[in-house]
């Protein structure tokens, strides 16, 4: 009879909250923002909330010697438990953070990635660098704070009228601790230093600095690790707009929510003279790109990259499998459904320290946003030698715009691949060259771009002319039959021979 009572309040209490589903579903239904991305996502957390419910009362109901086990009853129990908190913690953020546009696509990203994580391990991501350098801050700082209430006088022969008393002192103090650490952890957090020599980062002078319309990247490297980053510093103008500081934020906002070993990891944002100075720490420090690798010589690239023989076997797999990699990462970007907007080689980073192993990284998400369907873009943010045909002419586009940046960048690599320095000349001069009708553009010169491309690959192996079919399946000039980048990663591993599981970390 107890078994059956406990067995009857358990399914009453599941009712119940089966019942407060059908009333927050009505409420996302009708709440102003109901369109927005955060609402959207709240609205599925309490179908999926209201699934778990509901195989939880199943389960119950069916537990006897030939039903489920109480093994299974149990794991069905947990999973319910862990949905209910994230559900409720995702109500709160609904209820604290933007919810429409572009920042509100941004939270419903970032609460996914750091709020809807399920019954995952992420113990051993290898991509925490973020978090690591939050909770040792906050280790530290929590040590100063707990041995300045105790450093007064012997805390062995205190009472506790004495005890109370410093608490009540340092009230304030742990208070203000409690608040600001919860607002590191919040999307878009930028963390206020005095000085630069108050961070845990010392500019490293003998290495070279690079500078662009944004500002400038750096090399630093960590006071207590010695560990190597970039530093990226926005330009700061005669008055620090509001404008620079939100698309900043934005560009923050993108690389929190990455997460994949072949896209660059945020390790820190931090803010200078009263939030006038912004700077993005980013893993690895990794000074050659793809355009450095693109425009040496034979014999300058020999010595940089051991790793690379025009025509040889051994690099041409190291080719393809950069390809491969660079592919699963935008893969990546496109599953959050967000759009790089500026794919081209200055942006991707070949990262090779220790080894023969040359790992491809894409950076600068500046002008990236979340693809949100019938909302404007800026044509003018991307690279003009590599718009795709549309964004060339100003129509509507989405991600696929991305994989025709993407395919323009692989076949110059291919062209380098296949004929060195002379193999890059052909392919760059038939869309830049002298003749005063050259656009200057891949799209603009498609038939040339493709012939040259056909004369590089066709003379090659059959490997040569699998990749040129994959080339010409990216640089497709109508966007509804080009390649999407699950079909480029997958053919380049059907191919070639690429394996690999995904590169989320």
């Amino acid at each position: 009879m107890a078994d059956q009572g406990f067995l009857e309040q358990t399914l009453d209490l599941i009712n119940k909250s089966k019942g407060i589903c059908q009333r927050l579903n009505a409420w996302c239904t009708h709440h102003p923002d109901s369109d927005a991305p955060l609402t959207h996502l709240v609205h599925r957390q309490i179908k999926k909330l209201d699934a778990r419910l509901l195989s939880l009362g199943e389960s119950v109901i069916e537990r006897n010697p030939n039903g489920p086990s109480h093994a299974e009853t149990a794991l069905d129990l947990a999973q319910t438990k862990v949905c209910l908190f994230e559900t409720l913690e995702l109500l709160d953020f609904h209820n604290r953070e933007e919810r429409c546009g572009h920042d509100g696509a941004l939270n419903a990203a970032f609460a996914t990635m750091h709020i809807l994580k399920g019954m995952e391990d992420h113990s051993n991501t290898g991509r925490n660098n973020s978090n690591q350098t939050k909770l040792h801050r906050i280790g530290w700082e929590l040590h100063g704070l707990v041995r300045s209430m105790f450093e007064k006088g012997d805390s062995v022969s205190w009472t506790s009228a004495d005890v109370l008393d410093n608490f009540s002192t340092s009230r304030p103090k742990i208070i203000d601790f409690l608040t600001r650490t919860t607002e590191q952890f919040k999307p878009r957090h930028v963390y206020a230093y005095r000085a630069l020599t108050d961070t845990p980062y010392v500019i490293d002078a003998a290495a070279e600095a690079f500078s662009g319309s944004f500002g400038t990247v750096q090399k630093v490297n960590h006071r207590t690790t010695g560990e190597s980053f970039a530093m990226k510093i926005f330009r700061v103008r005669n008055a620090f707009l509001e404008k620079d500081r939100r698309n900043i934020l934005r560009e923050l906002g993108i690389l929190e929510v990455c997460c994949h070993k072949n896209i660059v990891e945020l390790v820190e944002a931090f803010s200078l003279d009263n939030g006038r100075s912004i700077r993005l720490v980013m893993a690895p420090w990794a000074p050659c790109t793809l355009a450095t690798f693109l425009h040496e010589s034979d014999s300058e690239r020999a010595g940089r990259c051991p790793w690379f023989d025009p025509g040889a076997a051994e690099s041409d797999h190291c080719v393809f499998r950069i390809m491969f990699e660079l592919a699963d990462a935008v893969s990546h970007l496109h599953d959050k459904m967000i759009k790089h907007k500026d794919l081209k080689p200055d942006n991707i980073l070949l990262y090779q320290e220790g080894s023969r192993h040359v790992t491809p990284l894409i950076t600068d998400v500046g002008v990236s946003k979340i693809e949100i369907p019938g909302a404007g873009t800026k044509y003018t943010d991307s690279t003009y030698a590599y718009l795709a045909p549309e964004q060339r002419k100003k129509q509507s586009s989405d991600l696929r715009s991305d994989v025709w940046q993407l395919g323009c960048c692989f076949a110059e690599l291919f062209a380098v691949a296949r004929g060195g320095a002379a193999g890059y000349r052909t392919l760059h001069e038939s869309f830049n060259n002298d003749d005063p009708n050259c656009s200057c553009s891949i799209a603009g010169e498609h038939d040339r771009f493709v012939t040259a491309l056909h004369k590089i690959c066709w003379s090659g192996n059959s490997s040569a002319r699998r990749m040129y079919l994959v080339l010409t399946g990216m640089l497709t000039l109508d966007p509804a039959d080009r390649l999407d980048i699950v079909s480029v990663r997958d053919q380049i591993s059907k191919f070639f021979g690429v394996q690999g599981g995904l590169g989320v970390s």
